[in-house]
Parts: structure tokens; sequence; C-alpha cells
């Protein structure tokens, strides 16, 4: 859930960090059923890769049309 993400990205200070260090999910001091967390940064690595890229937004694409030209 949201409280237990955001206390395994405090503690490791990114995702990317976390699934690097998942073995040590099961040590963080107070996180509630650490030992699952520490599995599923294991086995789901790369769904949260992938949701981490879809929830991104990128501003930095090239448009076809000038933002001027899409008023009304």
């Amino acid at each position: 859930g949201e409280k237990t993400a955001t206390a395994v990205i405090r503690h490791f200070g990114s995702l990317d960090a976390a699934l690097a260090r998942a073995d040590e999910a099961a040590d963080i001091p107070g996180l509630r059923g650490a030992r699952k967390v520490a599995e599923l940064l294991r086995t789901q690595a790369d769904q949260a890769r992938l949701s981490r890229d879809l929830a991104t937004i990128h501003c930095d694409v090239a448009l076809a049309v000038a933002p001027a030209d899409l008023r009304y």
C-alpha cells in the first residue's frame, strides 16, 4: 500500500535503491510485513519499474504543433 511504499522509499532513498537492496527490506525497523515486502521487491521488480515509467510525465517531447496553434 501507499504507507508501506512510502516507508520503503524513505528508508532507501529511491525505487532503484530499494530494488537493488531488496534483501535488506526485511530489516527495516517498524515496517509491518517486512519479509513479505522484501520478497515482493525481488519478485515484482520489473513491474515496479514499468509502473514508474508509465506514471512518469515526460515534458521534453517534441510536438508537431506549437502550443499557440492549439488555442481556440
